[in-house]
């Protein structure tokens, strides 16, 4: 089993930007996303928690994209860092974005507990559909893969394929 933990009211789903010159040749759209600390460490908690479970392997990989995003993801990455000598039974490390698609698809086994912003939220399904495992959708924040699962259950399938929203 694997556990993936979206967090999902923050990132680029907030509502901060605009358009500029609106249709003029010289027409400028910014989007910014917003990601605070308190909400960063509230699903990074949520994810150590589910780690520490009995049932679980006490591992948690949180996906980043760092390289690239020199901000919002580095604040990711910090809060992870400050976090996880509060949890020193789970091990804990992170994956850019590229690497945790195809890792997903090489090696599932390794992962038990994935943290994820909102947006990566929107990718790693498709990397998970990879693996031709069903999906069991567990309510807000959070869904399963489950490896030995022969059921896909709790799910539209039109509202996953569209949206990939956990609500």
């Amino acid at each position: 089993d694997m556990i993936v933990v979206r967090e999902n009211s923050e990132g680029e789903y907030v509502n901060n930007g605009g358009r500029f010159s609106k249709g003029q040749p010289n027409e400028v759209a910014i989007q910014s996303a917003v990601h605070t600390r308190k909400g960063v460490e509230r699903v990074l908690r949520h994810g150590f928690e589910l780690a520490m479970l009995p049932e679980r392997r006490q591992k948690l990989t949180m996906v980043t994209k760092s390289n690239a995003q020199k901000y919002a993801m580095v604040l990711w990455d910090d809060v992870l860092d400050d976090l996880a000598p509060e949890y020193p039974s789970v091990a804990a490390d992170k994956q850019h974005i590229d690497a945790i698609s195809m890792n997903f698809v090489r090696m599932p086994e390794e992962f038990d507990i994935v943290v994820e912003s909102n947006l990566i939220g929107e990718c790693t399904p498709i990397a998970i559909f990879n693996l031709h495992l069903p999906l069991c959708f567990c309510g807000r924040n959070r869904y399963y893969v489950r490896l030995h699962c022969l059921l896909l259950v709790s799910i539209q399938i039109e509202r996953l394929l569209f949206s990939f929203w956990v609500t």
